[in-house]
């Protein structure tokens, strides 16, 4: 059973997480965290602690991997605690500079496994194809 933490539990990306990791065999949402919300219950009665209390959410909860949409600078935060406490880890949120991804790598390096994949949500992956589809469509012109 692969347990996992997520923050930024009460977002869109949080809600849509929660939804399809309940479908999937094998995993089990144990923590759901997020600035706002907490005491509200998540499916399968996980009630939302406040993002504050993620060091010991991961360790009370035996968290194996901590899934994090929130934004920047508390992914960075989320990050490091984390990775400090040999969790694995899947990122998806946006906005992070050049500088917060180099303190994450350094996080991470020799600690745990991560993705950092700002690219999930469905409006990015939205652009992208658009963006592929008009360089495919106006190859010949010079912009």
């Amino acid at each position: 059973m692969t347990r996992i933490a997520l923050t930024g539990a009460l977002g869109r990306m949080g809600a849509l997480i929660i939804q399809e990791a309940a479908k999937v065999e094998g995993m089990q949402l144990v923590a759901g965290l997020d600035v706002i919300g907490a005491g509200r219950e998540l499916p399968g009665g996980i009630r939302v602690r406040d993002a504050s209390e993620l060091e010991a959410a991961l360790r009370e909860s035996r968290t194996d991997v901590l899934i994090d949409f929130t934004i920047a600078k508390a992914a960075v935060e989320n990050v490091c605690t984390a990775a400090r406490l040999g969790i694995n880890l899947v990122v998806g949120t946006t906005g992070l500079s050049p500088e917060q991804h180099a303190a994450m790598r350094k996080a991470i390096e020799g600690n745990c496994a991560a993705v950092i994949s700002p690219n999930f949500s469905l409006g990015v992956n939205v652009f992208w194809k658009l963006v592929a589809q008009a360089a495919q469509s106006l190859k010949d012109y010079d912009i």
